[in-house]
């Protein structure tokens, strides 16, 4: 099995990796192994399987429902907040 060192990584990040691993009740090398699994299997997913996991959201609201949505959206990108742009 090989090793890999990683340097220079940034504070926040290894912050957040002690958490998980204090959390979890893991060791902090067990944690990274899983990340970097999850990771590399999250790029070798399909579009069709990324999808499904939207599944449940799809066709869930009623034409009247959308119709109300679109219009709640479309009146928020319609106006400019002039505060925000200043």
């Amino acid at each position: 099995m090989g090793t890999l060192s990683i340097h220079n990584l940034d504070e926040n990040l290894e912050q957040l990796i002690r958490q998980r691993a204090d959390r979890t009740g893991r060791s902090i090398n067990h944690v990274l192994k899983e990340m970097l699994s999850e990771a590399v299997r999250s790029e070798k997913r399909t579009v069709a399987e990324r999808r499904r996991d939207f599944e449940q959201f799809a066709n869930s609201w009623t034409e009247e429902e959308g119709r109300q949505f679109n219009n709640l959206i479309e009146d928020m990108f319609e106006r400019i907040d002039e505060e925000e742009w200043t």
